[in-house]
């Protein structure tokens, strides 16, 4: 591991926060079995709105028609009261978040892989998740939710549950886990009820943890929502904060990401570490974004995605992708 270790917390540290974790969890899966329901009711036709013009009113109080109509004005009145909810939501769900390892197994990282010395008494790192939903091409309602669970240290499929869903609410920017989280935390929450046994340690996301225009991006909200470590693993950079694929961007990548497991920071303009940019492998020059979710910090994300790298992408990650994809193709092959 090439990132610069800043701490070294000690077991009982880890213990400490991973009880204050649980409590704020138990508190939290409570109160969003009342929040489900209303979550899951917005009408799908309200997809990706997209208003730029301004809309004046005569003096009947009609709107005046400037590139706009009146079923857009209303579509776009209700995605309004939506982000309203949402945003509220989101805060609350935030305050819950935790940045810092809290789970004994995460004390691996300071540990040679060889060693038990100190390790009699942790749950050795055994199982870890990957999350993607692949869309139907032209199609933003019908998508392929896809997890599955892999086994450390041989990174093989033990588990998987994939299926199609139809994406009902709206998508609006910042809030991506409101419309497609949902269905992720319920192949979890399956999971646990039908194999308990392979509950994963750890998941990773196909999006952004912190690495987030509100700092809590989908991997925030699916950890919190599970009471899981996640991570989020991103293979776009989007802007946030003064965080930008630029031309300098670029210039620190070919500068910085020498070999597999080098890394630089992200910095927003606030100066906050939101995540790292990290050449995975030696195998591939093309980095991708990784950023802490819930209960893990930063630089045990990093570790642990590049534990699971055989490729560019994390093989959790990776499997989920490629099997959502194989399965929209064969639903739409059977149904021609």
């Amino acid at each position: 591991m090439r990132l610069n270790t800043l701490f070294s917390p000690s077991l009982k540290a880890i213990t400490i926060s991973r009880n204050r974790s649980i409590g704020r969890t138990m508190s939290l899966r409570s109160h969003n079995n009342s929040m489900s329901s209303s979550s899951t009711s917005v009408n799908s036709s309200a997809d990706r709105i997209q208003v730029e013009e301004k809309t004046c009113f005569d003096d009947q109080n009609e709107p005046l028609k400037k590139g706009i109509d009146s079923t857009e004005l209303e579509k776009q009145a209700n995605n309004e009261d939506i982000t309203k909810g949402w945003e509220s939501e989101q805060i609350r769900l935030k305050s819950l978040c935790v940045l810092e390892d809290v789970e004994p197994w995460e004390i691996h990282r300071f540990v040679d892989s060889q060693s038990t010395l100190g390790l009699k008494d942790v749950k050795p790192l055994k199982y870890i998740a990957g999350t993607d939903i692949s869309f139907v091409k032209g199609d933003e309602t019908n998508a392929c939710a896809a997890v599955v669970v892999i086994e450390l240290p041989n990174l093989e499929v033990i588990y998987e549950d994939i299926s199609m869903v139809e994406l009902t609410a709206p998508y609006i920017p910042g809030f991506l886990a409101f419309r497609e989280a949902e269905f992720i935390v319920k192949k979890f929450d399956k999971l646990r009820n039908l194999k308990p046994e392979i509950m994963p340690q750890a998941i990773m996301v196909d999006g952004n943890g912190i690495l987030h225009a509100r700092e809590f991006g989908l991997a925030c909200h699916i950890g919190v929502q599970l009471g899981i470590p996640t991570v989020g693993v991103a293979k776009t950079l989007y802007y946030v904060d003064g965080i930008k694929k630029n031309e300098e961007h670029q210039n620190k990548i070919k500068m910085n990401l020498k070999k597999g497991g080098d890394t630089f920071p992200l910095i927003s303009n606030s100066g906050k570490t939101l995540g790292v940019t990290l050449r995975s492998c030696d195998k591939t020059t093309k980095p991708i974004y990784v950023s802490p979710g819930h209960n893990i910090s930063l630089e045990t994300a990093v570790w642990l995605v590049q534990l699971c790298c055989k490729y560019r992408i994390p093989e959790p990650v990776r499997q989920a992708d490629i099997k959502s994809r194989e399965h929209i193709r064969e639903k739409w092959k059977s149904n021609e």
